[in-house]
């Protein structure tokens, strides 16, 4: 493996790459950028991961121009795989932790070393530090992730890899993986323009929920969670020719949260051209705030909240391999 400095974006950012792949890890929100395959005569392949069709912002300097004041902060640095922590969604009344948690809009301290990248943060708010490593295996990158308590207390926390994946890969994507069911968000507001007739809150077709709407299709929107049966996805694009799977503890992420954003949103940052599927394995099904009592502990037979305690980490590894559909 080799790491060097770079820019992303316009953020101070480590590359990561093999003869396999090349991965970009930026120091605000320790976002995992970029995922660019590498061609068998070394040059560049295609790119896995989404990249918002907004100039970004350092999240502290984020303004009107990124969308509404809790939004703004993310939306302006998000790009590709980014770590929810302590939350996933909102709530105004918790403390003023941002949208999504402090993960994902303060810069981490990043540091290579001979496994790969290790990105360190304190959570000043939910009283957490993150540690994450970095790395890769083959066409396979590793990100080992523990979550320890720093002020001796236990803690219910809500935790997200939220992976969003963009062209070329999601135009004319299959997208597998095993689910119980899928349920639209409660929240009619969740919804640009759904792709369903369903009222919100109702169960929809599984298939139905992972596929990703065509360029030419009708701009829509919409959140879905489904109930997982066991921690992997894979989206494939035989016309691209490549792949991209995920494997992650189920344990911890008994959910995926669909994004589907289809040029439905027209406000700021969005301006009604932008395409993503999130491919979101939570500890909670939707982005909201405090489930409801219907939803919480646990719903469907899953939990739907994540226990740390204050004297034991929790620790995960989420492996993504992108690839040549020809390699599998």
């Amino acid at each position: 493996m080799n790491t060097t400095p770079c820019l992303w974006r316009g953020d101070q950012a480590l590359r990561l790459s093999n003869q396999f792949l090349s991965v970009v890890v930026t120091t605000w929100g320790a976002q995992i950028a970029s995922l660019q395959g590498v061609l068998a005569d070394g040059s560049p392949g295609p790119e896995a991961l989404w990249q918002p069709p907004w100039p970004a912002e350092r999240p502290d300097r984020a303004g009107p121009a990124w969308g509404p004041a809790a939004e703004a902060p993310l939306l302006a640095n998000i790009c590709g795989w980014n770590c929810c922590l302590d939350r996933f969604g909102l709530r105004p009344d918790d403390g003023g932790r941002p949208l999504h948690g402090e993960a994902g809009v303060l810069p981490w301290q990043l540091a290579a070393d001979g496994e790969g990248i290790r990105a360190r943060l304190r959570l000043p708010l939910a009283g957490l530090e993150v540690e994450r490593l970095i790395s890769l295996d083959g066409s396979r990158l590793l990100v080992d992730t523990t979550v320890s308590a720093i002020d001796g207390e236990d803690h219910e926390i809500e935790w997200c890899e939220h992976i969003s994946l963009g062209d070329p890969l999601i135009d004319g994507a299959e997208v597998r993986c095993q689910a119980a069911s899928a349920v639209l968000h409660p929240d009619a507001g969740a919804h640009a323009a759904s792709r369903f007739s369903a009222a919100p809150g109702s169960p929809v077709p599984v298939a139905e929920a992972l596929a990703i709407p065509p360029r030419s299709a009708t701009a829509a929107g919409d959140i879905v969670a489904l109930a997982l049966e066991e921690g992997a996805w894979e989206v494939a694009n035989p016309q691209l020719g490549w792949a991209l799977s995920a494997q992650f503890d189920h344990r911890l992420f008994p959910w995926l949260c669909l994004w589907t954003e289809h040029q439905g949103r027209h406000s700021q940052p969005w301006g009604g051209v932008t395409r993503v599927r999130g491919m979101e394995a939570s500890s909670k099904p939707f982005p909201e705030g405090l489930p409801p009592a219907e939803r919480y502990p646990n719903w469907q037979g899953r939990p739907t909240r994540l226990l740390l305690s204050a004297d034991t980490p929790l620790r995960s590894r989420m492996a993504l391999n992108w690839q040549p559909l020809r390699g599998l």
